[in-house]
């Protein structure tokens, strides 16, 4: 399994009005520890960061890691930001995951890729859990709200969307969908972090 980062200083900043101070805690704490839990799962075979830092920025030290300097200050959707994306063969499983939500479970992330690797799906997304049990074909894209996407490239390239019916939600608990949006958010992080109850 591949998985793919997008990061961004300037998305941070317009979008979230994050602080330098907290875009320094995510890069310099919150993404490489995220990296590197990525990395050492033996069923993660790589994960590449598209980003517009500087080289010389950590984002961890295993060799299954990959980064991109890519320009995305112009990019106005996740269309265009796949479009970005190194795609190697044809029928590839693309794994989208986004890295404000750093705790969501590797094994949960395999299980929604094995769900469209096998076909039985089209794609597969990270969800709240109450919306779970009401998706359907008129609400599925509005549940979405960009915590992991799992999709083929090759329907992904004809439909230009990354949710596709059939599509399968998969439950995520509160502390994977703790989000670091605001300052405080950084505060319970850290509680995560060292209370051990990171997965």
């Amino acid at each position: 399994m591949r998985i793919k980062i997008f990061a961004n200083k300037n998305y941070l900043t317009s979008q979230y009005e994050m602080s330098e101070e907290m875009i320094c805690r995510f890069n310099m704490e919150v993404l490489p520890n995220l990296m590197n839990r990525l990395a050492m799962d033996s069923r993660v075979e790589l994960v590449e960061i598209y980003t517009n830092e500087p080289e010389n920025t950590n984002i961890g030290f295993s060799s299954k890691l990959k980064r991109h300097i890519v320009g995305t200050d112009n990019i106005k959707s996740f269309t265009e930001l796949i479009d970005l994306c190194e795609v190697a063969e044809e029928n590839q499983i693309m794994v989208v995951y986004n890295p404000l939500f750093p705790f969501v479970s590797l094994d949960k992330i395999y299980a929604a890729y094995c769900h469209v690797l096998d076909g039985r799906y089209e794609s597969a997304f990270g969800v709240y859990n109450y919306y779970a049990e009401i998706i359907n074909d008129n609400n599925f894209e509005s549940i979405d709200v960009g915590i992991f996407s799992i999709f083929k490239t090759d329907t992904f390239k004809k439909k230009r969307r990354r949710i596709l019916q059939p599509a399968k939600p998969i439950k995520l608990s509160a502390i994977e969908l703790i989000s670091l949006r605001q300052k405080d958010d950084y505060e319970l992080y850290g509680l995560v972090v060292n209370s051990g109850l990171m997965q």
